[in-house]
């Protein structure tokens, strides 16, 4: 199993960078106001290293 990214919802500002870089793994939930990781099988690791250098605040990990 791959691991799985995850936000640290005191650091994200919502800027939706993650949200634009990979709009397949992370989306804007109108609901709650917060970026969300979709419920998917797999998290390509080129897809994810765009997203964490892209991401202002630092607030995407991965679990381990």
């Amino acid at each position: 199993m791959c691991p799985r990214p995850w936000i640290d919802r005191y650091r994200c500002n919502g800027c939706g960078s993650c949200v634009s870089l990979c709009p397949d793994l992370f989306e804007w939930d109108e609901e709650i106001c917060e970026i969300k990781i979709r419920d998917v099988d797999e998290f390509p690791e080129d897809k994810l290293r765009d997203a964490f250098s892209h991401c202002p605040n630092e607030c995407l990990f991965l679990d381990t």
